[in-house]
């Protein structure tokens, strides 16, 4: 070893030394065993999002004023709203994006549904329908990029862009 390093603790065996690194991981109590799940991944991010200003997403969420409700504050009130609605794959979505997450304002998305329930999304309305420009770009049979070249670049009217 090295004069520039010391050692802290010496150990009589493997065991104690693995005893002691499992004792600075954790207090010794037992937890529910999900922290590496994807359902409990989803509550940490939204609490994350909403509560930490060192966060990139937080301007977006906590800093608008997105909170959740006390009930989630804990991973178990959260688990019994959301879970049984839950599968894998999916994400938590606010269902109105300027309000908070409580039960009645959550849902689970997939990731195209997620995509289309932002502040930024733009829904074009023709006959009585509203959709994405993608979205109606698959319905025509059309070059979305087109579409979006005769609405935003040329200018064109939303009839004429979805029609022409």
């Amino acid at each position: 070893m090295s004069k520039n390093y010391k050692r802290v603790m010496n150990y009589k065996s493997e065991e104690s030394r693995s005893n002691a690194i499992q004792n600075l991981k954790t207090d010794g109590n037992k937890t529910h065993g999900k922290s590496r799940q994807p359902f409990y991944i989803s509550w940490t991010n939204m609490k994350v999002r909403c509560d930490n200003p060192n966060t990139p997403s937080y301007k977006d969420y906590g800093a608008r004023g997105i909170t959740y409700c006390k009930e989630w504050k804990t991973f178990e009130g959260f688990q019994k709203d959301m879970l049984k609605t839950w599968d894998k794959g999916l994400t938590l979505e606010r269902l109105d994006v300027n309000k908070g997450y409580f039960k009645d304002n959550c849902k689970w998305a997939n990731r195209y549904e997620q995509s289309i329930n932002r502040r930024n999304t733009r829904f074009f309305e023709h006959n009585g329908l509203s959709m994405t420009l993608s979205d109606w770009a698959r319905h025509l049979g059309k070059s979305r990029s087109m579409m979006a070249n005769r609405h935003y670049i040329l200018g064109w009217t939303v009839e004429d862009t979805l029609l022409r």
